[in-house]
């Protein structure tokens, strides 16, 4: 018995013992929940502060475009050039309007004053705070048609602070003069500079400010001009549903020769151009140049979609099948196999080529510029003739592909080719009977199967008159802050 109770006594403090290491371990737990508790707050905390940065900087894009198509914007004049890139300077300097500095480089100081306390602003509202303030600078100026470089960032204050920035390119031309006038034009000056093959192809229009394209509700065969700067052929039951523009007289003798330039060319009385007569131009016409792509410039090696081993690329989606998403950057030479959709979002995206594309280019949102180099490349520089342009919203301007080079690009249409091609020394082939819906100007044009043109009549619109029509955004891109 008195063993036993010794050997009690030595086991006393045990549970006080027991009790702190408990008391230690729900403490450490306790530690832990509450830190992972504020992580997640302090990370919500800081999404929830970039992305009201980064809609303070959009808000900051779209208030700049609305000022320069207000009565408050001037436009300057008595530009120098400068010797390093060719923009315009004032006071040997690049021109600049900032809503940063009061005393940015403008000619006119009422306009410069007017973009400063215009486009510095503070946000006021229940639950926002912040503030934006927008830089824009002069890229080209020609005649009435100027581009300007708008960057604008969104500020939020205090702990948690964050700091976004977005860049739009905005342009205004000529007023009544659109660029894109035909559902397509050819700057070549040889016959059949344009030409329609395939039983059944041809032009009609469409209206995208009223939604995308309907045959019963929002088509029509007229307004679906074709141009060229040579001859237009019509080869097999081919129907231009508008009007046919070439510098040359339409004889209505022969075929188109070196002795016999005829404007248009008929395969006979099943090859129609619906509003006639042939519009005759009074010279050839003449396009800007497609500006070199740079800042950044793409490179040269093979970049497979499939592989998604580059920056920029990512997989979005892996059930029930794979599709790939590549962001707004600077991509060299891509290659798509296995029919993989690849979706493109709002943004400009220097690509050095396209020249293997078997997919899906799908676009989630607009507008996107594509400008290829072409760099290397000696055949079908931009290759979709086993691929698939799917732009859903209907709305041709939301892709613009610009190709300033001159080899060949092979594309097909379908039901959502939504698009502009700008390639104005290039051959474009556009085949498998498919339908392109929007316009494109290329050095020529061949339409093979019975493929079919409709062109956008919202991209007509003009201000009227002789005057300058509104600034437009060309391109959009975010910043990686």
């Amino acid at each position: 018995m008195k063993y036993e109770i010794e050997s009690r006594e030595t086991e006393r403090g045990f549970a006080m013992v027991a009790a702190l290491l408990t008391l230690l371990v729900l403490m450490t737990l306790s530690s832990g929940v509450l830190f992972v508790t504020q992580a997640g707050m302090w990370s919500a905390t800081n999404y929830k502060s970039l992305t009201q940065a980064r809609f303070e900087s959009e808000a900051g894009l779209q208030r700049t475009l609305q000022w320069f198509n207000s009565s408050s914007y001037v436009a300057g004049s008595g530009y120098g050039t400068s010797s390093a890139d060719g923009t315009p300077t004032w006071n040997g300097q690049p021109v600049v309007l900032s809503g940063t500095n009061p005393s940015s480089n403008y000619p006119n100081t009422a306009a410069r004053d007017s973009f400063y306390n215009a486009l510095n602003v503070t946000l006021g509202a229940t639950g926002v705070q912040g503030n934006y303030s927008t830089v824009a600078t002069l890229l080209r100026a020609t005649g009435s048609t100027e581009t300007w470089r708008v960057i604008s960032q969104g500020n939020i204050p205090g702990a948690r602070a964050a700091a976004a920035q977005s860049e739009m390119i905005i342009e205004r031309t000529v007023g009544d003069v659109p660029l894109f006038r035909w559902s397509w034009f050819g700057t070549g000056t040889g016959c059949a500079n344009v030409s329609f093959g395939g039983s059944g192809g041809g032009t009609g229009s469409f209206d995208s400010s009223l939604g995308p394209y309907n045959a019963l509700t929002n088509s029509q065969r007229t307004d679906g001009d074709i141009g060229s700067n040579g001859g237009i052929e019509l080869k097999s039951a081919n129907d231009i549903g508008g009007m046919a523009w070439s510098p040359w007289t339409d004889t209505n003798v022969g075929n188109c020769s070196s002795t016999n330039l005829d404007a248009v060319t008929y395969c006979g009385p099943s090859c129609v151009v619906e509003e006639q007569p042939v519009q005759k131009l009074g010279a050839p016409l003449t396009f800007p140049s497609v500006p070199p792509v740079t800042n950044p410039t793409p490179g040269t090696t093979t970049q497979t979609v499939t592989n998604c081993n580059f920056p920029g690329c990512s997989v979005a989606q892996t059930t029930p099948s794979t599709i790939y998403a590549l962001a707004p950057g600077k991509y060299d030479n891509l290659v798509l196999t296995g029919g993989s959709p690849v979706q493109f979002s709002a943004g400009t995206y220097n690509v050095n080529s396209f020249t293997k594309w078997a997919g899906e280019l799908r676009i989630m949102s607009g507008p996107v510029v594509i400008n290829v180099a072409g760099t290397g490349v000696s055949k079908d520089v931009i290759n979709f003739s086993s691929a698939t342009i799917a732009n859903p919203s209907g709305i041709p301007s939301n892709l613009t592909i610009n190709y300033g080079g001159t080899v060949g690009i092979s594309l097909t249409g379908g039901a959502d080719s939504y698009a502009l091609m700008y390639a104005p020394n290039a051959p474009v082939v556009i085949g498998g009977g498919g339908v392109w819906y929007g316009a494109g100007i290329s050095q020529s044009l061949s339409l093979t199967g019975g493929s079919m043109l409709y062109y956008d009549r919202a991209l007509g619109s003009t201000t009227g008159g002789a005057g300058s029509g509104p600034f437009r955004a060309v391109s959009f891109s975010r910043s990686k802050y």
